[in-house]
């Protein structure tokens, strides 16, 4: 797999390479069963504000198929490409092979999936705006309201001579 880390032309570190070695050695150990695939699409987006990217997906269906089903935009595409308020966010543009062309046929869902997280991280280190359901969503922080400044001698004339309710309990007020 390190030859795979250095197509991608990243720089490998031990960890990627670990967690590769890990991942194909469960493939190779797991039972024979239904063919998942990693795919890599180039996406382009449709609203001015996003940038273009990298998506990142798995299937048990052929990239192709999975590719078309996105361009339709249909209940089977990922929710970028479905149209949604004023349409969809990104137009599959093709598959990208160079990623993946080194990556063996996946024995299960799960394998594929960890696969795929695998390899969104590894483009997004290399510096690709990606997108995939298996990178960990970060929220924007929202900037913090400023206190608007009041002068004190306006929030004493507010409150009174006899000060808040609060300190009214206090003095045996009501």
């Amino acid at each position: 797999m390190i030859e795979h880390a250095r197509k991608l032309g990243t720089r490998t570190t031990a960890r990627y390479e670990r967690r590769w070695a890990a991942l194909l050695r469960d493939n190779d150990e797991a039972p024979a069963g239904s063919e998942h695939f990693i795919y890599v699409v180039d996406i382009q987006p449709l609203k001015l504000r996003l940038p273009p990217g990298l998506y990142v997906g798995s299937t048990s269906r052929t990239p192709e198929l999975r590719l078309a089903a996105h361009r339709a935009g249909g209940d089977m595409a990922a929710a970028i490409f479905r149209p949604r308020g004023e349409g969809a966010r990104y137009e599959a543009k093709g598959l990208v092979d160079e990623y993946v062309v080194h990556l063996p046929v996946w024995r299960s869902r799960e394998l594929s999936q960890r696969a795929e997280g695998i390899l969104a991280q590894e483009l997004k280190a290399r510096g690709h705006h990606v997108v995939s359901d298996r990178l960990k969503r970060t929220r924007r922080r929202r900037r913090p309201v400023e206190a608007t400044s009041v002068p004190a001698e306006r929030l004493v004339g507010e409150l009174g001579t006899t000060g808040s309710p609060q300190s009214r309990s206090h003095r045996g007020g009501n």
